[in-house]
């Protein structure tokens, strides 16, 4: 494990802002700001500060973690609450498509229909943040399945505020990110691009597409058995 000065940025890809659901199910726009408001006001306040509410959100849901949102570095039922971000488009389109489609390949009739979500940046900067992508055990700390590893090393860490590791999803093994301070984030998000998702039931498999066709982000489709 190395401490690393680092600084660059990390993306994330969340359900697209302007075309929720809710927009869906409302008719005028003050529906859907009536909707919207009735359904955030039932979800935990998020922290106070200047940063954009994309941002904030990972920051928002009061600790113990349910086990259902446990995650590499959030063990169930821990305090510990943070960012999951890439270093790279490509890796994220691979870290979500494992969360998206573990949802969906199961279904006996999965919808074919587009879902939407926004892929953006945010600056970090953290200059202590912990590298542990020569750890000895690095193997145990990525396992696809089994995140003991990777929580025994919190615990072990509690002084640890970011954490950089490979990736065990994408092919390339492009670095991730958690970070477990909002501090070490920029206040506002960048470069937001919209995408659709597919699901191609067949091939169990999901198809990264650019709402416009952008060929700046040529179309991706990513197989459950790469990243499971």
């Amino acid at each position: 494990m190395s401490l690393t000065p680092s600084e660059f940025d990390i993306w994330r890809m969340v359900e697209v802002e302007a075309e929720s659901q809710s927009r869906l199910l409302t008719d005028t726009e003050e529906e859907y700001e009536f909707l919207e408001r009735y359904i955030d006001s039932g979800k935990p306040s998020y922290p106070a500060g200047e940063h954009h509410f994309l941002i904030r959100t990972s920051f928002r849901y009061h600790a113990p973690t349910p086990p259902e949102y446990a995650g590499r570095f959030k063990e169930p039922m821990s305090h510990v609450q943070g960012l999951y971000g890439s270093v790279a488009p490509q890796t994220t389109f691979y870290e979500v498509a494992y969360h998206w489609l573990r949802e969906r390949v199961h279904l006996p009739s999965p919808t074919q229909t587009p879902e939407p979500r926004t892929l953006f940046s945010v600056s970090f900067h953290d200059n202590v943040a912990y590298d542990i992508g020569d750890e000895p055990n690095v193997a145990r700390l990525m396992s696809r399945q089994d995140y003991s590893a990777s929580w025994q090393f919190v615990r072990s860490h509690p002084e640890v505020r970011s954490i950089i590791y490979p990736s065990c999803r994408c092919p390339d093994r492009g670095r991730n990110v958690f970070t477990r301070d909002i501090g070490t984030l920029g206040r506002t998000p960048k470069d937001l691009v919209n995408f659709n998702l597919i699901l191609r039931a067949g091939e169990k498999s999901c198809y990264v597409v650019h709402q416009s066709h952008d060929s700046r982000w040529p179309s991706l489709e990513i197989l459950w058995a790469t990243v499971a």
